[in-house]
């Protein structure tokens, strides 16, 4: 499929909505604090390109983090403290996904 953008913003119906790319340890671990969870420890096998880990955020305010294996399968999707994640935001994932052309695998 096309190379996904290190950055994605919502538009229309999810307008403030926004899908980032962490690249780097020191985001992975700011995603982590920030949503009380363990994603930090996730670098390495983002480096090894094993994974990828996207932090969506909706008016600047972060609402859920988002693994993606293989570059194109969605195998985590959660909220803070690990919980799960419904409502707009979930219509979002949904969204950015078919856009994208992204699969879910265990989610």
């Amino acid at each position: 499929g096309t190379p996904l953008h290190d950055v994605y913003r919502g538009r229309g119906d999810f307008e403030g909505y926004r899908m980032q790319r962490l690249l780097h340890p020191a985001a992975l671990e700011r995603e982590g604090l920030q949503m009380k969870h363990c994603v930090a420890s996730y670098a390495e096998r983002c480096y090894e390109e094993a994974c990828s880990i996207w932090s969506m955020s909706c008016r600047g305010k972060g609402v859920a983090t988002v693994e993606l294996a293989d570059h194109r399968q969605i195998v985590q999707f959660k909220g803070k403290n690990n919980s799960k994640v419904t409502g707009e935001a979930r219509l979002f994932l949904l969204h950015w996904a078919r856009e994208q052309g992204l699969e879910f695998v265990s989610w």
